[in-house]
């Protein structure tokens, strides 16, 4: 029995399904000429409701050990492994349960429960892409799939950014917009020093609000670009803290030293050729501190 087809067409059916009601109301939203980030509350609510109707109408508990297996399966089975997990872990398992219903049944609410769970967290790491795409009125690209290699690979979302850029300056070309933002961008992450890399992490970590509020998203974005190399595969380490950034990382901003203050004024005067306005009043809010 190929229970993997089965898991495969219901996991799709309801990551589609849920798709095209997002499509539908980012719709009416666009048109009411509302910004993207008004449609994130009503995502919210969506998974929510979505979760809260399978939660009553089947014994969560009981299927939300069995989901967790099923995210292991790659270290249960070298290849084959979604059929394999599913013929032999997930139905000893299903058996132990003594549930009046075929175990095909009992995969499909599997796998409309992980839809469910993926497509919502899919949504929120490609949320960059689809502000681009509804900026762009390209509201059928928006939807609860996953891309395998990040959106930053998608050719697409790099072409709408210089969409929007063209945009805000009709006389802009797409090589102008590559050749000037491309050389200012790397001109100043390459001037930026680690410590003020180090800062920038941290601020934006002890933000007294969340980070929307103050930060709009091509601000928190350029800041991202800026630090991006303070990070590498070490990040994954447990002991992070025998390594030099992330043991900095995890220390107090102590401004009662002077180097640390003359560090946050260069760090403004350097962030100040970058549009990041709701992020270096954070950093201005660090010198009237005394400790």
């Amino acid at each position: 029995m190929d229970y993997k087809t089965t898991y495969t067409y219901f996991f799709n059916a309801t990551q589609r399904r849920l798709s095209n009601v997002l499509q539908s109301q980012i719709s009416k939203y666009q048109n009411q000429g509302r910004p993207f980030k008004y449609v994130n509350p009503w995502i919210l609510g969506l998974y929510e409701s979505r979760l809260a109707e399978i939660k009553e109408k089947w014994n969560y508990k009981e299927l939300k050990p069995i989901i967790e297996i099923i995210g292991l399966k790659k270290t249960y089975y070298i290849k084959h492994a979604l059929r394999g997990i599913l013929s032999n872990e997930v139905k000893e398992e299903f058996e132990k349960l003594e549930l009046e219903i075929p175990y095909k049944h009992f995969i499909a609410r599997l796998a409309q429960l992980q839809a469910i769970d993926e497509g919502f967290i899919n949504y929120s790491n490609n949320w960059p892409y689809f502000d681009r795409c509804y900026q762009t009125n390209a509201i059928e690209k928006i939807t609860l799939y996953k891309f395998e290699d990040g959106y930053n690979n998608l050719d697409d979302f790099h072409e709408r950014g210089r969409l929007l850029k063209m945009d805000d300056d009709p006389g802009i070309t797409v090589q102008s917009v590559n050749t000037i933002d491309n050389t200012k961008q790397n001109t100043l992450a390459e001037s930026l020093t680690q410590d003020e890399k180090i800062l920038i992490v941290k601020v934006l970590y002890k933000l007294d609000v969340p980070v929307q509020r103050l930060i709009k998203p091509p601000e928190f974005y350029r800041l991202i670009f800026l630090t991006e190399d303070l990070f590498d595969n070490r990040i994954i380490d447990k002991k992070l803290s025998n390594q030099s950034v992330y043991r900095k990382l995890g220390e107090h901003v102590d401004v009662s030293k002077e180097s640390e203050r003359e560090n946050i004024k260069n760090l403004i005067q350097k962030l100040q050729k970058l549009k990041v306005d709701g992020f270096i009043p954070e950093l201005r809010k660090l010198l009237t501190r005394t400790t």
